[in-house]
């Protein structure tokens, strides 16, 4: 017996109450039903906008394009409402044709669109599209922005306006500035009640008590937005949420956490490979590397490379390669590390995707170290020197973030401690052999032995899992 497929009607249903009783995760899951028929068949339905979405979140932009142009129906003034629209989520549509598309709706006054903003990320500025480089012009035109979210997103206007720009003086590292203006803004969003808005801002509010080492604030921050999401039975938003829990677990080293989502709510990037998952393919990635497994997680960096470029997603681009060289780094590809860090850094350089880097931490600091060293005459050495500086602060509060578990109680002999402790005192090879009066060699056999017992690659990563085990 054949599968039975929804039919027209009952697609239509879900098309017409999207973002009210339906949510993009309900078109995703509904994408076979969709392909039972036509592209004839869902325009005379009036639901070919709903197969255009489908394909944008498939990464099929040429096709969804093609798609779209199928859309207005000369004489029917609904069709081209609905074709401007779709549009807007179009990640290929140049600012010129945004901007078209957004006069036509206030022209035509048609009412205003909310598009799903927290779709594939938790975030204004990155999510159903990539917006991260209007940053800078976010104050200078104001009025023109509040005008476009006004036509967007109706009263939620100033408040989403005021979010963009905390995001982006998040990212450019003035995390108080952006902590005043999320707490501004979280009575309004509490009144107006759009459960998706205020998961944004929540999200923002939990990533900046994060970097400034108040995991635990952080925590029960996570455990406040479940209980709302759960209130108001928002579904579409858990994927997201369990993946933001995931990662205050991997700050904080909690491997019973990362386990459990690993083995139970991981997307898997083998089957239905999808832009709605963007963000938690990110959080597997860090999942990847904290566990060895750099050729599975390169594997998935490159499949998500090819998403990310048809969609123009910048910010993402840069993360992918931030995390690239940490893997690399931790798999002793030394070249290839550097070669990511420096697209990575391109990137942050132009756009002041300041923060995204410097969060990383440790394991960040660590590739820094390598980059000077390897290319010690990098045009981008002022910007590493300047994330340094950022990425101290997060390394302190997060001593175990990136690094593999221990898997057995480790126990260092009296000489492993000793030569520990004088690595701790940034002595030399050469140094801790005639401390200890022994040769190099043994110097080395016992480093070797210490960097298995504590699964790290090292000497700083071994200093700071023995001072997390109480070992020094």
């Amino acid at each position: 017996m054949g599968k039975e497929y929804r039919s027209l009607e009952e697609l239509r249903e879900i098309v017409m109450n999207l973002n009210s009783k339906y949510y993009v995760n309900d078109l995703w899951t509904a994408r076979e039903d969709f392909y039972h028929y036509s592209i004839e068949e869902l325009h005379r339905a009036q639901i070919l906008s709903a197969l255009v979405t489908i394909k944008i979140f498939e990464g099929n932009i040429k096709e969804s394009a093609e798609i779209l142009e199928k859309l207005p129906v000369p004489g029917i003034p609904v069709t081209e409402y609905i074709y401007h629209s779709v549009a807007l989520v179009l990640p290929t549509r140049s600012e010129e044709d945004f901007l078209k598309d957004i006069e036509y709706l206030e022209k035509n006054n048609l009412g205003f669109v909310k598009l799903t903003i927290t779709a594939g990320r938790p975030t204004l500025m990155n999510g159903m599209r990539d917006f991260s480089h209007y940053g800078p012009i976010l104050q200078e035109k104001k009025a023109e922005v509040l005008r476009v979210l006004k036509i967007m997103y109706g009263d939620n206007a100033d408040s989403l306006y005021n979010l963009a720009q905390a995001e982006y003086q998040y990212q450019t590292n003035d995390c108080l500035s952006a902590m005043v203006k999320v707490v501004e803004q979280l009575p309004k969003l509490e009144k107006n009640g759009d459960i998706r808005i205020l998961f944004v801002a929540l999200c923002l509010r939990m990533q900046l008590l994060v970097v400034n080492g108040e995991v635990t604030s952080a925590s029960s921050l996570i455990k406040d937005i479940r209980r709302r999401v759960e209130k108001q039975k928002f579904s579409e938003l858990n994927h997201n949420l369990d993946a933001l829990e995931t990662k205050i677990a991997i700050y904080e080293g909690n491997y019973d956490v990362i386990k459990d989502w690993l083995d139970n709510k991981a997307p898997d990037e083998h089957s239905n490979f999808n832009l709605l998952d963007s963000y938690r393919y990110f959080i597997k990635l860090r999942c990847y590397i904290i566990t060895g497994k750099f050729m599975a997680g390169l594997a998935l960096c490159e499949k998500m490379r090819g998403l990310l470029n048809q969609c123009c997603r910048t910010m993402d681009l840069c993360e992918l390669d931030v995390l690239i060289a940490i893997g690399g780094i931790k798999a002793n590809l030394i070249e290839e590390s550097c070669d990511a860090l420096e697209r990575a850094l391109e990137l942050a350089e132009k756009y002041k995707y300041y923060r995204l880097i410097a969060d990383e931490g440790e394991p960040v600091l660590k590739l820094f170290n390598i980059y000077k060293k390897e290319r010690p005459d990098s045009v981008y050495i002022p910007l590493v020197e300047k994330l340094r500086n950022m990425a101290k602060k997060t390394a302190s509060f997060y001593p175990n973030y990136l690094i593999s578990p221990i898997t057995k109680d480790v126990s260092l002999t009296i000489s492993e401690k000793e030569i520990l402790t004088f690595l701790s005192r940034g002595l030399s090879y050469g140094e801790i052999a005639e401390e200890s009066n022994i040769s190099i060699n043994t110097v080395r056999y016992h480093i070797k032995k210490i960097y298995e017992k504590l699964g790290v690659n090292s000497s700083n990563e071994a200093i700071i899992r023995a001072k997390s085990l109480k070992i020094m």
